[in-house]
């Protein structure tokens, strides 16, 4: 396995004991694998890791705070950090064991000061999307655990703003992982204690998930429409965003009976087919996106180290005109069932029989058959420091290799923020959020439309 996007050291042991739930003290910055052992990597931990490093800085990702006022110290940042670390004792671990049979272990070397930073900038502050940008495409150190915060200033203090910036690699957590790991740095509720995922015996992986996977497998590998870019991709990212208040999407939701997660999938839907309208005439195949589905059980942690998901492949159908036709089949696509089934056997795989699991990651992700990836997140504690709340915000999610983009959905603080991170390769990319806002419009105007025309509906 190549580990060059996760350095490692080599393991004390060759056993591997299973993490003990709920053994960490709020002064302890252990995280709960037994007598030393390391907690044995997930399928998709596997999947991330085996990349090589030139798709290493796609899989960096991480938010940007902005705060208007002055700038605390370093030292005030370390100290906050410092007291928030014991909640989230998954920051003290490094990936290590052999390569066939990879963990995370605690750093014995961990500090709190080696991973949060300092960066001062001239006058002249630049938008929260290229602030974070920059830093998340920075490399990160050769050994520790892969994630730094940093805080951005003003060179000369002229500015009265400054910004916290977190950071990490996607090996080491999946986008619900980032958005606990924010809350319990910078939420304004005390975070909970961690319950880390158990590995579920291999007898579990029954006859049951066995036929989800063997009949759902030739339909994962069906090929779709792609979307078309100029000179092949570049492996480069651009990240591009826009906000909207979370009140247009609480009334689709009421309107159509639709989840949010949906309506950003109709949204996205929109844009894409607005951004590309000769790639997808009337009766076009759909456009298949990877959509993460959380393998957690219920009182697992969200901040549990690792990657707990496995990706769903919905059709975008981007030949579809009608905005209410679109979100009607994505509704029908990404049904509750659906997704449970997927999550069960998923769950069985990826921590039974991580092998296995592994491949078919690796098979399922591929571009080939999903070109693009669909997440949206949540975050249920608003966002401050030193009492102080940020005034703006920015997410840089993951980017799957070889993929063309990624369309993130984040709601916070009452504003909903859609994020692109979009391979350089695709033309126009900074039309994508506007594009977006307006397939999001077009729905609103369609579903009033359809409930004036029918008022008893």
């Amino acid at each position: 396995m190549n580990s060059a996007p996760v350095p490692r050291t080599p393991s004390a042991s060759s056993t591997r004991p299973g993490p003990e739930p709920e053994s960490e003290a709020a002064g302890d910055h252990g995280c709960g694998a037994a007598d030393g052992g390391g907690i044995p990597f997930t399928a998709v931990d596997r999947y991330f890791a085996s990349h090589g490093p030139q798709v290493d800085p796609l899989l960096r990702m991480g938010a940007v705070l902005g705060f208007a006022g002055p700038a605390p110290t370093l030292a005030e940042v370390r100290e906050h950090v410092g007291a928030r670390v014991p909640f989230l004792p998954g920051l003290t671990f490094r990936a290590g064991g052999p390569d066939r049979r990879p963990t995370w272990e605690a750093d014995p070397s961990f500090a709190v000061s080696a991973h949060v930073h300092e960066r001062r900038v001239p006058g002249g502050w630049p938008s929260v999307d290229t602030l974070l940008a920059e830093l998340v495409d920075t490399p990160f150190a050769e050994t520790g655990p892969l994630w730094e915060v940093w805080l951005v200033h003003d060179r000369a203090g002229a500015n009265d703003a400054f910004a916290l910036v977190f950071r990490t690699h996607h090996t080491t957590r999946d986008g619900v992982g980032l958005v606990a790991a924010l809350e319990a740095l910078f939420g304004r509720r005390t975070p909970r204690a961690v319950v880390w995922p158990r590995p579920e015996p291999a007898i579990a992986a029954g006859t049951r998930e066995l036929r989800f996977v063997t009949t759902g497998l030739g339909r994962w590998l069906r090929p779709g429409k792609h979307l078309p870019y100029r000179d092949g991709l570049r492996g480069e990212r651009r990240i591009v965003s826009v906000c909207v208040p979370t009140s247009r999407l609480r009334a689709v939701s009421m309107a159509a009976g639709a989840s949010w997660h949906q309506i950003h999938l109709a949204a996205l839907t929109g844009a894409l087919r607005a951004h590309t309208p000769d790639a997808f005439p009337a009766g076009s195949r759909p456009l298949f996106a990877a959509m993460p589905v959380s393998t957690r059980l219920p009182d697992e942690a969200e901040d549990a180290l690792g990657n707990h998901l496995m990706a769903f492949r919905v059709p975008l159908p981007c030949g579809t005109a009608d905005p209410v036709e679109r979100l009607r089949r994505l509704q029908a696509a990404t049904a509750g069932p659906r997704l449970l089934d997927v999550s069960q056997a998923s769950r069985v795989f990826g921590r039974s029989l991580p092998v296995l699991g592994h491949w078919l990651g690796r098979t399922i992700m591929h571009p080939r058959c999903m070109p693009l990836l669909a997440t949206s997140l949540h975050v249920r504690t608003p966002f401050e420091f030193a009492g102080r709340a940020p005034d703006a915000f920015a997410l840089a999610p993951g980017h799957l290799p070889g993929h063309v983009l990624t369309g993130a959905m984040i709601t916070c603080s009452g504003r909903v923020q859609t994020c692109f991170s979009v391979d350089t390769a695709l033309s126009d990319a900074d039309r994508l959020p506007h594009l977006w806002v307006h397939a999001l419009t077009e729905l609103e105007s369609a579903l009033a439309q359809k409930s004036a025309s029918d008022p008893l509906r």
